[in-house]
């Protein structure tokens, strides 16, 4: 059975290993669907090659390495080293891309340094049942992934559980890491304040994560200082706040996230908020019924009036059957729904997947609707 990883541990309670460990233990995952796609565009009649495309995705395959040494007096060092496998095409792009890190651990904590998940991303992971998936709610949430980004150059540190409650704090001050951050992924709107082609100057991050029985609930920030090379040559701030919250009772699992967005350049911002809804039921043993709802509002721009036409919805519906501990099937099927203002042609532009677009194509034009049916197999070691 493939053990947690610390980067897990940032949103339930953290289990510190004890004991010592010589050797590296290795696992990863193989998780491959094929899929077929609609931009929504609907151009030249559903399902042409133009609006229309079939694809074979690895998503977020991987293969790691980890281990720790116990250095006595109470003292843990704690290693990783994780890479994306890409199925589809049989390469790597991306090896050791992934949470890889260095770090000590005591009864007072855990501090890390490398690239890793920040605290914000993995407060609300729990909720997100269908993640690393077209699915994915992070097409919408966090300002359509922006700040569920993995970041480089991380100092974070990890509080022990004190009676279910722990919580995280990471610092980023390198600019080794872009971003695109886009709070409302629409056309034109007057006074917008996106931050596009950026830099990130420095980040923090902060969640405090609370679990106990049959529920959890974390509350996270993080502000993201960037400079921009796009609408205006001022520094800016990306800063997103959000409650996430997980409930299980008998075979049902029900999550609730809602975040508030801001992004502020010179004396302008823009403001928006999301929601996402979430639940999973176990129909049998090895059977689980999945959905998925998020909806983006649509804020306020710099002007301080409203973004019409920049909202979107996203419905996701699946199912997962278990073959053995490890390895599953899944099926499932995912639409977007962009909202478009006639009166000033405005459209948001959101596109399905985890990066926000849609597979195989560039990002859903304005008030476009993708939707997309996948068929995958998953395999953990």
């Amino acid at each position: 059975m493939q053990k947690k990883i610390i980067a897990l541990a940032v949103a339930s309670a953290l289990a510190v290993p004890a004991v010592a460990m010589a050797e590296a233990t290795v696992y990863g995952q193989m998780n491959m669907a094929y899929e077929v796609v609609d931009n929504g565009a609907d151009t030249t009649g559903v399902g042409t090659s133009a609006d229309s495309t079939n694809n074979v995705s690895s998503n977020k395959s991987r293969l790691g390495f980890k281990g720790s040494e116990d250095l006595g007096s109470g003292m843990t060092f704690l290693w990783q080293m994780e890479g994306q496998v890409d199925g589809d095409t049989g390469s790597s792009t991306k090896l050791f891309k992934r949470n890889t890190f260095a770090g000590l651990s005591n009864e007072y904590g855990t501090v890390i340094l490398g690239n890793h998940d920040t605290p914000y991303k993995m407060a609300s992971g729990k909720t997100n049942v269908f993640k690393d998936t077209i699915a994915d709610n992070r097409a919408i949430m966090g300002g359509a992934g922006a700040h569920e980004a993995r970041l480089s150059d991380v100092a974070a540190y990890i509080s022990p559980d004190f009676n279910g409650f722990n919580f995280a704090v990471a610092y980023v001050g390198k600019t080794d890491n872009s971003l695109a951050v886009k709070l409302f992924p629409h056309a034109t709107v007057a006074g917008a304040t996106s931050l596009s082609a950026t830099t990130v100057l420095s980040a923090t991050s902060i969640s405090g994560n609370y679990s106990r029985d049959n529920y959890t609930v974390s509350v996270a920030n993080q502000t993201i200082s960037l400079k921009n090379s796009g609408l205006s040559t001022e520094d800016g701030d990306a800063t997103a706040t959000k409650l996430a919250g997980t409930y299980s009772i008998d075979m049902l699992t029900v999550g609730l996230v809602y975040e508030m967005l801001e992004n502020k350049v010179g004396g302008s911002k823009e403001e928006g908020d999301n929601i996402y809804v979430s639940a999973k039921y176990k129909v049998s043993d090895k059977g689980t019924v999945k959905f998925g709802y998020t909806s983006a509002g649509e804020g306020k721009d710099a002007t301080g009036a409203t973004n019409k036409g920049a909202g979107a919805t996203q419905t996701s519906i699946g199912y997962s059957h278990k073959l053995t501990d490890n390895t599953s099937v899944y099926a499932l099927y995912t639409t977007i729904d962009n909202d478009l203002d006639a009166a000033t042609t405005n459209g948001a532009t959101y596109g399905l997947g985890k990066a926000g677009s849609t597979a195989g194509f560039a990002t859903a034009g304005a008030g476009e609707d993708p939707n997309a049916v996948a068929i995958g197999m998953r395999m953990s070691f």
